[in-house]
This record gives C-alpha cells, sequence and structure tokens, in this order.
C-alpha cells in the first residue's frame, strides 16, 4: 500500500483557500463600486459649486442693472438636473445685502436630494 503524499493539497485545503479568495476578491470589488459612488458625488458638488458661483455673479450683475433678479430655476449639466434657488434679505441697513443661494440634486432616480448652500454678500443699494 502506497502511502499518500505530504505535498499534495486536500480538497479540504483547495476549497478553503478558494473561500478566502473570493471573500477578498468581493470586498475588492465593493470598494471600487463605493469609490465610483464617491467620485460621482465628489463631481456633483463640484458641479454644483460652479453653478452656484456662476448664478451669483449674474445676480450681482442684474443688481447693479435694476432691483430684480432671476430667484429660481433650474439647469441640465452633465444629464443631472440641478434646480436652484436664490433668496435676498434686503431687510437690513446698509448697501450690503445677505444672498443665500441653494443648489439640490438627485444622484440616482428615487434618491434623497442632495444640496449645497452658499451664502455671500452682494451691493444693493437702497
Amino acid at each position: 500500500m502506497r502511502s499518500r503524499s505530504n505535498s499534495s493539497f486536500s480538497l479540504i485545503e483547495v476549497l478553503i483557500a478558494i473561500g478566502i479568495l473570493s471573500t477578498g476578491i468581493i470586498f475588492v470589488f465593493q470598494s471600487f463600486a463605493a469609490a465610483l459612488t464617491a467620485t460621482r458625488l465628489s463631481q456633483n458638488i463640484t458641479v454644483a459649486c460652479f453653478l452656484a458661483q456662476n448664478k451669483m455673479w449674474e445676480i450681482e450683475e442684474a443688481l447693479r442693472e435694476g432691483p430684480d433678479f432671476e430667484e429660481e430655476g433650474t439647469e441640465k449639466i452633465n444629464e443631472r438636473e440641478f434646480a436652484w434657488s436664490a433668496e435676498l434679505d434686503t431687510s437690513g441697513a446698509g448697501d450690503l445685502k445677505p444672498l443665500t443661494f441653494r443648489v439640490e440634486w438627485r444622484e440616482k432616480a428615487g434618491q434623497k436630494k442632495n444640496s449645497l448652500e452658499l451664502a455671500t454678500l452682494v451691493f444693493k443699494a437702497d
């Protein structure tokens, strides 16, 4: 009778190795998916910041020409819909008035809205 060689792997050892390797691969793919989601969110935040900066500049220009400005709207950028609104507080004294600007968007249909809010001071003569 021959004895089994000590240099070969048993079926149990191979199955355990495959299980450990599979678990590691699953974690790598989950990390990759989370990184893609974070990248998309970061891109949308960057676009929202640029949109807010542009619209706040447009509001400042409109206030130089007259008392009225566009207070809300939507923009479609990179196949995403961004809703924005601006609120100018004219109750205080002085020529510098607080302007609050809010941008909202959804990452995917059905998800909760993400939002970005910025505040600045704009010149508006009384």
